[in-house]
C-alpha cells in the first residue's frame, strides 16, 4: 500500500481564492489535512537506544512530538470524533 503524500497549506488553494460557498469545502478539507497529520505523527517510529545513553533525547522527541499533535488539535479545532 502506497502512502499518501501529506499536504500542507501551500499545497492547498488559498481561501481567499475561493468563492462564499466553497469556503465550507475548504474548511473541511483542511479538517481533514490536520487529521492525517496527527495521525501521521502519532505512528512515527523513534529511534532505538541500544545502549541507553539516547534515552533522554528518545524522551524528548516524543514530547516534541505530543507538543505538535496538540497545536494541530488546538488550532484546528479538533475533536475526539474527528480523530477516529
Amino acid at each position: 500500500m502506497q502512502e499518501e503524500k501529506l499536504k500542507t497549506l501551500r499545497d492547498l488553494p488559498s481561501v481567499t481564492e475561493l468563492p462564499l460557498y466553497e469556503e465550507a469545502i475548504e474548511r473541511k478539507t483542511l479538517k481533514a489535512e490536520a487529521v492525517k497529520w496527527v495521525k501521521h505523527i502519532q505512528t512515527m517510529k523513534l529511534p532505538k537506544s541500544r545502549t541507553g545513553v539516547a534515552f533522554e533525547t528518545t524522551k524528548w522527541r516524543r514530547e516534541e512530538y505530543n507538543q505538535q499533535i496538540q497545536w494541530i488539535i488546538h488550532f484546528f479545532n479538533l475533536t475526539e470524533a474527528d480523530l477516529k
